[in-house]
């Protein structure tokens, strides 16, 4: 299930495509924003809500492989969609072991996108997910006694909860 505050964050500098891809955005029922550069994104991207990025490989100042390092320095993970007119199979290898979520050549249809988004917009609310789910763990497991903490391990190793705790006593 994907966060309804989740926003489709779009990085480009052209105008035309902002227009363009604002307006699919909204009609499929996403928020978005639009950035016209990077820097004016990394500026921001620690105080807005869960979200996808959808940004061109190349702007001005700033290629896509270097916002998704800068991002990873900044603000933690988002999922980023990498966009261009040229480039082949290098290059969507290239942005993936960057840390994108998908590239995605122009031109590309609506659908194309949409269905990129989506799939970005769900790995992020799983990853959330996951991630509170671990820190309600932690929590737990910070509230055991030395006592349960080794009957836990034990249990963990493969032992039964009455074995563990016999060689935790």
């Amino acid at each position: 299930m994907m966060n309804p505050d989740s926003e489709v964050y779009v990085i480009d500098g052209d105008a035309p495509t902002q227009r363009s891809l604002t307006s699919l955005f909204e009609a499929a029922g996403f928020a978005s924003r639009i950035y016209c550069d990077p820097f004016a994104f990394l500026d921001e991207c620690h105080r807005l809500p869960p979200g996808c990025i959808v940004a061109s490989l190349r702007s001005p100042g700033m290629d896509g492989f270097e916002l998704l390092q800068r991002l990873q320095e900044r603000c933690g993970a988002y999922p980023a969609i990498l966009t261009a007119s040229e480039g082949g199979v290098s290059r969507a290898v290239a942005s993936m072991k960057a840390g994108a979520a998908d590239f995605i050549r122009r031109p590309y249809g609506d659908e194309v996108l949409l269905r990129a988004v989506c799939t970005a917009l769900k790995a992020e609310a799983k990853a959330a997910t996951l991630t509170a789910s671990i820190r309600q763990s932690s929590d737990a497991l910070a509230t055991l006694t030395p006592r349960e903490h080794d009957v836990l391990l034990g249990i963990l190793a493969g032992r039964t909860g009455r074995v563990g705790a016999t060689e935790a006593a």
